[in-house]
């Protein structure tokens, strides 16, 4: 791949990578919950970003693959500790039916 294009993919993914994560954290917050957010799965994401930091450091050597591991593994450890901050409380739907009988 000419590294025109290259350059040009790695910097839309990097871009991908905020646009998928900031909204969900920026939710997060504004609610002060997670909702549905699994931890584990987080956490996972979080700790498989950080292992692709290391193999890009010790393999590649790579800019832009590097900064693109290290937003990721950023944003989801972010996630991971609103998580833990918040709990993982289901967000309430305004205007929705309380199911619970007294």
């Amino acid at each position: 791949m000419p590294a025109k294009y290259y350059e040009f993919s790695a910097i839309i993914s990097i871009a991908l990578v905020y646009l998928s994560y900031v909204p969900q954290l920026k939710l997060n917050f504004q609610n002060k919950s997670t909702g549905q957010l699994a931890f584990l799965t987080m956490f996972l994401a979080f700790g498989g970003n950080a292992a692709r930091i290391f193999t890009t450091l010790s393999e590649v050597q790579d800019k832009l693959i590097l900064i693109q591991y290290i937003s990721a593994a950023s944003l989801t450890g972010l996630i991971t500790l609103q998580i833990l901050i918040y709990g993982n409380k289901g967000a309430k739907v305004e205007g929705a039916k309380d199911t619970k009988k007294e």
